[in-house]
């Protein structure tokens, strides 16, 4: 039982002493530099030499002492103070130098520097007058931390009772900031900087000697370095930070302002630019809220940018701040909510409804939706209704101009001449909402403009036939739809009067049905650039019939899969475009294609007409008489690769005229008329043309 008793005791005891050699302070040892003092042979017994200075990090007491001394000859006090022994002297002839070490401890390190002691000579043979050595007192001055090396900020006093002697100073300055002239001007050290809040300490001790031509003295002179205010310092200039609509003027927006200020004052933030209503504060901690009572709203400002500027109530920072504030949305109606459908009604408009009611078209299945309406000007006065299925009439209760967000599963809006068609005035968002079908979707709604700015999803869409067709105010930019899955366009824009818009980045690659497209739109002059995306097209009946302002390239398209062309220029009054390189192999019906188009004078010698059946009405006039007997030399003529001639056609030639004194067209005419073509040329007329 005692070994076992005396075993614990044992561990306990190590833990303890292991436990406390951890926990001790480390001490740190003092420091002291090794120093010269001159001193003349003759100074007397406990003169004062020098006094030695040495400091400590963890600010301990420190005594000094002589660890080596030479014969005896020094002594030193605690503090420091150097002299020579009692009872000794000092002999130039016997020893020019002498060099000892001397201690300093703080009560647990001891350091050890080496001293010297050069000794002067001094003529004992020729007896001296008597010297009266310069007196000196421990004197203080005030420099600013700014001061530039050039400045002086103070010079040294001494006396000395021989008025003739001339005194010269030097200094022992152990920080190295100070450097002082022989006549005794202190100053900073050439490439020294003084930094009130980066010291130690503001108060420096530097050991100041005056000396005459025989004797010296020292003395503790002090300079105390005094604060200078300095302008606060900036972290970063540029501040961006997203902030919610609905924010509380108790949150703080973004992070803090990093700012510090030199001396620690308190600082002081003003916002100088960017907040004309007073809506944002900044506090002395750099963090910066809404003011008390304010709110933002999105949709009054999206964004602010402030310029911030900062002071210590002295000086200001030498650069403002930017703030960027980016204000996110936050989705109080479905109106904010940038995935609905929403759109504009006056309700009011002639319309089968009442002058209180709308009535939103649907067409088919699949639906559930959410109506959410608003009165515009007047927000208070609104409803949501859930659950609806189809078509609905919405009660206002008032008549007005409301708007009309729709959410849920709605596949298709379909107008098609519907009964309130004057009363839709606007599509103001088309949302997310994945269409399935736009045929008829705005037919006849004669006051409809698309002011959205995105774009509807289409990628489920293969017709907008008749999309467009009566929408005469509309006329916006649409070019950035996705139409790649589009096989129907029949009568799209047909009767959209207004409409001129460029649609030649559309990729109608699968489109099929171009008939009546631009059918009566007769402001649309466009380019059409499509190409080869046409390939699949199949009939182009009437799709430019009575557009009467179109006059654009088309002649790089692809219509080799085209089998009807009837009606296609019918009083396209301004289309004269060379399309004589299109394939036209396919096509059967080219009745009226250019009857009306008076302006086209093209030659369409170059046409493989072999499938034609149908010429009834082709031209009313227009071709000259070079283009129209060139047009009917080429049809009169097998190339090679093409099919036969067409036989039994009735070409509508009303108002055109030949060159009856052309033998190669009268041959060509001819043979058309006779076997075994049997073609009817009707209304054309000939003439005897001059030779050019």
């Amino acid at each position: 039982m005692a070994l076992k008793r005396l075993f614990f005791v044992t561990l306990f005891t190590l833990m303890v002493l292991s436990c406390s050699k951890d926990d001790e302070p480390k001490n740190n040892a003092p420091t002291i530099a090794d120093k010269a003092f001159t001193v003349k042979e003759n100074i007397a017994a406990g003169d004062p030499i020098g006094t030695l200075t040495a400091s400590d990090k963890d600010g301990d007491a420190l005594t000094f002492g002589i660890a080596e001394n030479d014969n005896g000859l020094f002594a030193i006090t605690a503090k420091g103070a150097l002299s020579l022994a009692t009872g000794k002297s000092l002999d130039f002839e016997t020893a020019a130098k002498h060099t000892i070490s001397v201690s300093v401890n703080d009560g647990e390190a001891t350091t050890k520097a080496t001293i010297t002691i050069n000794v002067t000579d001094v003529d004992e043979e020729t007896p001296a007058e008597e010297n009266s050595a310069p007196t000196i007192e421990a004197q203080s001055f005030d420099v600013l931390e700014n001061i530039d090396h050039a400045d002086s900020f103070g010079t040294v006093s001494a006396q000395d009772a021989d008025t003739d002697d001339t005194l010269t100073f030097s200094m022992n300055d152990e920080s190295g900031l100070f450097e002082i002239t022989e006549a005794g001007e202190l100053s900073l050290v050439e490439g020294k900087e003084l930094d009130f809040e980066g010291l130690e300490s503001p108060t420096i001790d530097v050991t100041v000697q005056v000396a005459d031509e025989k004797d010296s003295a020292q003395a503790q002179v002090t300079i105390n370095v005094t604060n200078v205010n300095e302008a606060p310092e900036i972290e970063s200039t540029t501040y961006e930070f997203d902030v919610a609509e609905d924010i509380s003027d108790t949150e703080v927006i973004g992070t803090k302002i990093a700012v510090t200020d030199p001396e620690g004052d308190a600082l002081e933030f003003t916002i100088t630019a960017g907040d004309d209503n007073g809506l944002f504060e900044v506090n002395a901690d750099g963090e910066l809220n809404l003011v008390q009572g304010k709110n933002l709203d999105y949709e009054t400002a999206t964004s602010y940018i402030l310029t911030i500027s900062v002071s210590d109530g002295e000086l200001s920072a030498a650069e403002n701040i930017t703030v960027t504030l980016s204000i996110t949305n936050v989705i109080d109606t479905l109106l904010e909510d940038p995935t609905t459908f929403i759109t504009t009604w006056k309700s009011d408009n002639p319309g089968g409804s009442t002058d209180t009611q709308i009535t939103i078209p649907t067409s088919g299945g699949g639906y559930n939706y959410t109506v959410y309406w608003e009165e515009i000007g007047n927000p208070s006065h609104n409803e949501t209704i859930d659950g609806i299925l189809g078509n609905t009439t919405i009660e206002f209760g008032s008549p007005g101009t409301y708007r009309v967000a729709i959410d849920g599963d709605f596949p298709r809006i379909n107008f098609n001449e519907a009964s309130d068609v004057k009363k839709i005035l606007t599509v103001d968002q088309w949302g997310d909402n994945p269409w399935t079908s736009m045929q008829t979707a705005f037919y006849a709604c004669e006051n409809l403009t698309i002011p959205a700015t995105d774009v509807p999803d289409l990628t489920n869409v293969t017709n907008m036939g008749g999309m467009f067709r009566g929408a005469t105010a509309f006329n916006q930019d649409i070019s950035g739809w996705n139409v790649s899955n589009v096989e129907v366009m029949e009568s799209m824009f047909q009767q959209a009067t207004s409409f001129n818009q460029d649609l030649s980045n559309w990729n109608v690659s699968n489109v099929e049905n171009m008939n009546l497209m631009f059918y009566g739109a007769t402001k649309f002059n466009q380019p059409l650039n499509w190409g080869e995306k046409t390939a699949k097209v199949n009939s182009m009946i009437r799709m430019f019939n009575e557009a009467e302002s179109f006059n654009q390239d088309i002649s790089g398209w692809d219509v080799s899969s085209v089998t009807n062309m009837a009606y296609m220029f019918n009083l396209a009054e301004s289309f004269n475009r060379d399309i004589s390189g299109w394939d036209v192999s396919n096509v059967k019906n080219m009745s009226v294609m250019f009857s009306g188009a008076n302006t086209f004078n093209q030659s369409l010698g170059n046409w493989d007409i072999t499938s034609v059946t149908n010429m009834i009405g082709i031209f009313s006039g227009g071709l000259s008489t070079e283009n129209y007997g060139a047009t009917l030399m080429g049809w009169a003529t097998q190339e090679p690769g093409e099919g036969p001639i067409p036989t039994n056609i009735t070409l509508g030639a009303s108002g055109l005229e030949y060159c009856s004194n052309d033998s190669e067209v009268l041959v060509a005419r001819n043979n058309l008329l006779g076997a075994p073509y049997n073609w009817d040329i009707q209304g054309d007329t000939g003439v005897i043309c001059t030779e050019p």
